[in-house]
């Protein structure tokens, strides 16, 4: 059958909206995806044609893992228990027909009405150009003209898509439904939304409408699905696995399969699922050939879908009831894995968690092969003697031993370190800190890591503390204690412990490492300067330590000087050799040679070639590319993410078993909100943080699902002498004014330099003691010690606050200020930022004010055109303080008249003090005088940045008259009509024949109400110099209509043949004034017809050519491109431009209708 003209529009219109449908769904939908191809490989089972066969009897397997004790992952999929069923449960298994909703019987509405079809034509015609303002008009109309038909609200429904807005979706899916509920969009959003909150019984009832014998159609009566191939089929399955209906799932799985095509990704996924259905049925063998392609799939796959899909069934084949030979060939199975790729974490984890099951014989033969690779490879060392270890039917002290000495050699692996240290913490809390001692003893910069596996350890941190108090290196135990505190987020503490070691052991290179990462932390210049000159005088044992530091402080030239300091101590070092490509990386000099250097850094497969890559992805402005399976897990989580599917939550859970990670745990938390979560999540988290409870990380995670249990109250601060995990959980589940009394408490603790000055201001205003903190400022002001640079931009930026919230204390903070902004070597944009807040907020104006800003651009950093957009944003900033362009123009203006900053931005900073002179309403006195002023000096406002000056006379005259015939138009936009007419004359003293600024004087004259000698003389100069300019005509066209020559005589053209000259030359975007004016013309001359013809079209091309949104989008980025920031609001400008003459032509058809003459204007020639 033929589709009519409206469907086939509305079927373009609907393939633009798939990204607005995963968009709008997943504020509280289910989100569409793009359609995934899969290979058709159904059997009989799967599609129902036999009912599944109970399992033959399998002899009790022998000493067969737990499925969580393989991996926790494992309990938040669908996995799973296996389902107990008898043989009659089985032979009643639920086909997928059996679980339907019931539907009432279909209805005939008939033909759409014509006036409906005509409406929803337009509204489809409107959907394709984006006009989404006129469909939604459109398709409400429509749906009036015919209330029993869907058709109409199907497109509303895809409108409504496109403009993102999950309310009116549901609204219309609705209407939808109660017009039609066999309607299979309403039946797909039914089941979509279901599965996105939880319900899965209700998901199932509607989703298997689409699989089946007797399934509806995948289109509504207008549009098809806005659904991606397959999604429906793959949320049916789910959510039937979940009910327990692992045969409805199965015949959803297969169709989802015939339907994908060729996509790996959806196979292997899909793949998954059929294999947890066949589990579940109890056809464990058929689970085991689906499990074992999927893992061996692993090897040479490159998307990270497949390498995560291969993870986790391999995770379910070890999970598996299994026979002892077959549990012990998958431990040699682990074992060659860990041999074959060394430093892949996944297969570490595996003889871990496999280790305790597999049989002696097995364990001891994998022994020498793992000590063979050890002694031959020092990088996988520490590695194999740690799976040697976990092989041991005893604990050996001998190989425990190994494996110290092996990790103390070479931490730098982290997985082998938290592995390590976690194996060894089976010995208890005395034995891992010794250890732990050992390894850090050994190696001062690696301090850090060793306190985070520490905490990986499996012990509470209450424990891991007490022991450190008994270890016999006292400095070396105090350091880790101090890094184990600031990594619980204590950073004060955690200062102050390693002061205390530094003072009892000054030469120790682990107190100074202590004391530098917590002044990093702390952004304390003054102390790592302190620390920093002791360190360097006892050699370059830490020097890396200090690079580190001094990096994370933003200082790139010492932390350069120190990580060289520390390659020649030692040229291997690649974590010194990173630390030096990147401080590099800030001088331009040296880019190039710091971008060759993390190349060369990038290649393998460590942590620190795992942050070049990630280094080099971020200054590409892409993301990192990964080969590892944590990276493989991660990306795809994203794109499970996307899909909604629960598949997310089990990637992030098995990256975090693999890489405890803090933005892991973040991205678990993002997604617990939301109804569709596993039901286990909350138990998961438990297990999760009680397998690692002194990971600050999974305690917040814990904190999330028990908020409260065994905490303190919201707003109560933790008691002095709480434990550092309970004072860590307090603070999580503690109200901002409370936290910031906390914080104002920590920061007292501190030494009193100028950066703790800053702390304790900043947490003071937290708390709303801004009294307090104006104090603070004024004394860090008034203190002789020394303000480094950047604790002088934290004291500036909080004067600024302080003065912003206080005008009582704003003199006081301006004076604070000037301090702190003297301290600063080269002004930025933040500095300037803060320093107009303060100044604004003091009400510093006149003599004072021009002096001030001019100081401020003398001490600015050197500006060149690639800082435009920034800048940019300090302008829309400071208008933004008071909402008041003048004090932002007089900044702009200072900028400009800085000789020593490139042409190219001082045209820009030109450009946008005009504008915002402009928008002040004042000041086209000084716009004229800066445009003169850069054009002197080589710089042209609105013209392209770093544009050649123009070599001869003339051509410089012809842009400087340029540049004030564009700055008038700013005054115009502004609705500064006087400022636009100074500047247009000054133009127009420059260059006479500037056919633009001609026409614009006259109009603007003729607007004025002013038709004289000037104004004709005005418009006839530009048309003899612009005779194809739309514009000028126009303007011709409205000084004859004035004049009353409406036709042509004997002296010209009239006024309805210009007009219409001009409609001509631009069909594809006439004027509406123009339009307007030609009607004007006709009722005058007598055409009443044409004329009301003319009004008539004006609405009508304003819907077709200049819809709103558009106009709006248009303008704002015109305004953005010359100017920098808006200064006319979209709305305002259209209402001008626009709806003002769709509302004289409106007005003039109803006048006409009532009988009544237009309103349109008398001919001023002739009065």
């Amino acid at each position: 059958m033929t589709r009519s003209p409206v469907r086939r529009r509305v079927l373009c219109s609907a393939a633009s909206v798939g990204a607005a449908l995963a968009a709008v769904l997943s504020q509280g939908g289910c989100a569409a995806r793009t359609a995934s191809p899969l290979r058709t490989e159904s059997a009989a089972l799967a599609t129902g044609a036999d009912q599944p066969r109970a399992p033959s009897p399998a002899p009790q397997p022998k000493n067969t893992p737990d499925a969580t004790a393989i991996s926790r992952t494992l309990s938040l999929g669908t996995f799973g228990a296996r389902i107990a069923r008898t043989d009659d449960d089985r032979a009643d298994a639920c086909r997928i027909c059996a679980l339907r909703r019931e539907l009432p019987p279909a209805k005939d509405a008939g033909p759409l009405p014509q006036p409906a079809a005509q409406s929803l034509g337009r509204a489809a015609e409107a959907l394709a150009r984006q006009d989404l303002a006129t469909a939604l008009r459109l398709a409400e109309e429509s749906a009036r003209l015919a209330p029993a038909h869907s058709e109409p609200l199907e497109v509303l429904l895809l409108a409504n898509l496109a403009r993102g807005v999950a309310g009116d979706v549901r609204g219309t899916i609705g209407r939808l439904a109660a017009l039609d509920a066999r309607n299979p969009i309403a039946l797909a959003f039914a089941g979509l939304e279901a599965v996105q909150n939880g319900r899965d019984a209700d998901a199932v009832s509607a989703l298997a409408w689409f699989v089946g014998d007797g399934a509806v159609a995948r289109r509504g009566a207008a549009i098809p699905l806005p659904t991606a191939v397959g999604e429906l089929e793959e949320q049916c399955a789910l959510a039937a696995l979940r009910l327990g209906e692992p045969l409805a799932a199965l015949e959803a799985i297969a169709l989802a399969e015939v339907l994908a095509g060729e996509s790996q990704g959806a196979l292997a996924r899909l793949a998954l699922l059929r294999a947890d259905a066949l589990h579940a049925l109890e056809l464990d063998a058929e689970a085991r050939e689906v499990l074992a392609a999927l893992a061996e799939a692993d090897r040479g796959a490159s998307d990270p879908v497949t390498r995560a899909v291969a993870a986790l069934a391999g995770l379910r084949l070890d999970a598996l009831p299994i026979e002892q030979a077959a549990l012990d060939a998958r431990y040699r199975d682990a074992i060659e894995a860990c041999l074959r790729s060394p430093l892949d974490p996944l297969a570490l984890h595996r003889v871990a968690w496999l280790s305790p099951a597999a049989s002696q014989e097995e364990r001891e033969r994998a022994a020498p092969r793992l000590r063979a690779l050890a002694d031959g490879d020092p990088a996988s060392a520490a590695r194999m003697a740690l799976a040697e270890s976990l092989g041991s039917s005893v604990p050996s002290p001998e190989l425990r031993a190994l494996l110290r000495a092996r990790l103390a050699a070479d931490p730098r692996d982290r997985t082998a370190l938290r592995l390590g240290l976690r194996h060894l913490a089976d010995a208890g809390a005395d034995p891992l800190c010794e250890a732990a001692c050992e390894i850090a003893r050994a190696n001062p910069n690696e301090i850090d890591s060793v306190a985070a596996a520490l905490l990986a350890s499996g012990l509470e941190a209450e424990r891991i503390l007490a022991a450190l108090a008994q270890a016999g290196d006292r400095a070396v135990a105090d350091a880790l204690a101090s890094r184990v505190h600031a990594l619980f987020g204590f950073t004060e503490d955690a200062l102050l412990i390693a002061s205390s070691a530094r003072q009892r052991a000054p030469a120790s290179a682990h107190a100074l490492v202590a004391c530098a990462m917590a002044a990093a932390e702390l952004r304390d210049e003054t102390i790592l300067l302190e620390i920093d000159e002791e360190a360097l005088a006892a050699g370059p044992a830490i020097a890396r330590t200090l690079a580190a530091a001094w990096l994370g402080v933003g200082d790139a030239v010492r932390a350069r000087d120190r990580a060289a300091r520390a390659m020649a101590a030692d040229p291997r070092d690649a974590r010194a050799a990173l630390i030096r490509a990147r401080a590099a990386l800030e001088d331009p000099v040296l880019r190039a040679q710091a971008l060759e250097a993390l190349a060369a850094l990038s290649v393998g497969d460590d942590a620190t070639a795992r942050e070049a890559r990630a280094n080099l992805a971020e200054l590409a402005g892409e993301a990192p590319v990964e080969s590892g399976v944590v990276a493989a897990l991660l990306d795809a989580a994203r794109e499970f993410e996307r899909l909604q599917l629960p598949l997310a939550f089990e990637c992030l859970a098995l990256a975090e078993e693999l890489e405890p990670s803090g933005e892991t745990i973040q991205r678990v938390l993002n997604r617990a909100a939301a109804p569709a979560r596993p039901t286990t999540l909350p138990s998961w988290a438990r297990r999760l943080a009680a397998d690692a409870p002194a990971l600050p990380a999974r305690r917040r995670l814990l904190v999330a699902f028990d908020r409260g249990d065994e905490l303190r109250p919201e707003g109560q601060a933790p008691a002095g002498g709480q434990s550092l995990s309970r004072r860590h959980d307090a603070l999580l589940v503690m109200d901002p004014p409370a936290r910031a009394l906390d914080e104002a408490a920590r920061a007292a603790k501190r030494p009193r330099t100028s950066s703790a000055s800053a702390a304790l201001a900043r947490a003071q205003l937290s708390a709303g003691s801004i009294d307090e903190a104006a104090r603070t400022i004024e004394s860090a002001a008034g203190s002789s010690g020394e303000i480094p640079p950047r604790a002088a931009r934290s004291l500036l930026v909080l004067s600024a606050e302080i003065a912003s919230r206080d005008r009582a204390s704003a003199r006081s903070m301006d004076t604070a200020a000037q301090v702190f902004l003297s301290r600063r070597p080269a002004l930025d944009q933040d500095d300037l930022l803060a320093a107009m807040r303060v100044l604004v907020a003091a009400r510093v104006g006149g003599a004072e004010l021009e002096g001030r800003l001019s100081s401020l651009a003398r001490a600015a950093r050197h500006a060149a055109p690639e800082d435009r957009d920034r800048y940019a944003a300090l302008f829309r900033a400071v208008v933004a303080i008071e909402r008041d362009p003048y004090q932002a123009a007089r900044l702009a203006l200072a900028l400009a008249r800085e000789r020593r900053f490139d042409r190219g931005i001082r045209a820009f900073f030109g450009a946008a003090a005009i504008a915002m002179l402009a928008a002040a309403g004042d000041g086209a006195s000084e716009a004229l005088s800066i445009v003169r002023d850069l054009h002197a000096d080589g710089a042209e406002p609105f013209a392209l940045a770093g544009s050649a000056p123009p070599a001869e006379n003339a051509s410089r005259e012809e842009a400087l008259a340029r540049s004030l015939l564009r700055a008038s138009d700013a005054f115009s936009l502004a609705d500064d009509e006087a400022g636009s007419a100074e500047l247009l004359r000054a133009a127009l003293a420059v260059d006479g024949d500037l056919a633009p600024a001609l026409n614009n004087l006259a109009f603007m004259r003729i607007d004025g109400g002013t038709l004289d000698a000037e104004t004709v003389a005005l418009a006839e100069r530009a048309a003899a110099r612009a005779p194809d300019d739309p514009a000028v005509l126009d303007t011709l066209g409205v000084v004859r209509y004035h004049q009353g020559r409406f036709r042509d005589d004997a002296r010209g053209q009239g006024a309805v043949t210009l007009f219409r000259q001009a409609l001509r030359l631009r069909p594809d975007d006439p004027s509406l004034a123009t339009l307007d004016h030609l009607g004007d013309a006709l009722w005058r001359d007598g055409d009443q017809q044409a004329a009301i013809r003319c009004w008539q079209q004006i609405a009508q091309v304003a819907e077709l050519r200049y819809p709103p949104d558009a106009v709006g989008r248009g303008i704002v980025e015109f305004q953005r491109r010359e100017y920098g920031l808006e200064i006319v609001a979209a709305d305002d400008f259209y209402r001008k431009r626009h709806a003002s003459v769709m509302d004289r032509a409106a007005r003039k058809l109803a006048e006409i209708a009532r009988g009544e003459a237009p309103s349109i204007p008398e001919c001023i020639g002739a009065r």
